[in-house]
């Protein structure tokens, strides 16, 4: 009876500490679950397993247990059902990062929102900021190329500035605390 009642706890699925992400049988079986959509190897993940892919995009948006909640009181406070910044402000619109095997998403967003806010205040004369800053310099607040938080690199981005990108441009290493230190001053 205990292990009865063990083993419907158990969570089923692939071994994640096992299965290769481009495991032929594995995507078959998902391709054969019925969604609207259809996944297939990516050549990014070649020799990863579930846990390293796993582990690389565990990125949060705040490291606070819950957010706070938008006032729907006022209706032009109220998130459209659709909304997309290029169309809106197609001047502000700039080269999209690839963040390759490094987990930087978070910085990524943070600092994207950063130079889309100053771009939207003034589009003809704008700074397109490095998420390279806090993703190398920041040894203490986030874990650079293991994931971080939103919320965080916007405080780190308060705390320390931000250089331009054309001065540290975004790469998915991450440099040595003097070579970033170096490199921020030169900017």
């Amino acid at each position: 009876m205990v292990f009865a009642l063990l083993q419907s706890f158990w969570k089923t699925g692939p071994n994640i500490h096992t299965t290769m992400v481009n495991d032929e049988a594995y995507i078959k079986e998902v391709n054969s679950m019925g969604a609207t959509f259809e996944v297939g190897p990516t050549p990014m993940f070649n020799d990863y397993k579930l846990v390293d892919v796993k582990n690389l995009i565990n990125n949060q948006a705040s490291n606070k247990q819950s957010l706070y909640r938008c006032s729907t009181g006022n209706k032009d406070t109220i998130v459209p059902e659709s909304y997309n910044f290029r169309d809106s402000h197609p001047d502000c619109a700039r080269e999209i990062y690839t963040q390759g095997n490094c987990s930087s998403s978070y910085s990524l967003a943070a600092v994207s929102a950063i130079t889309d806010r100053w771009c939207k205040l003034n589009p003809a004369d704008f700074p397109i900021l490095s998420p390279q800053t806090p993703l190398s310099c920041d040894k203490a607040i986030n874990n650079q190329c293991k994931g971080g938080y939103v919320s965080r690199t916007l405080d780190y981005s308060k705390i320390y500035g931000l250089v331009e990108d054309r001065c540290y441009p975004f790469s998915e290493e991450i440099d040595s605390t003097e070579d970033c230190q170096k490199k921020t001053a030169e900017c």
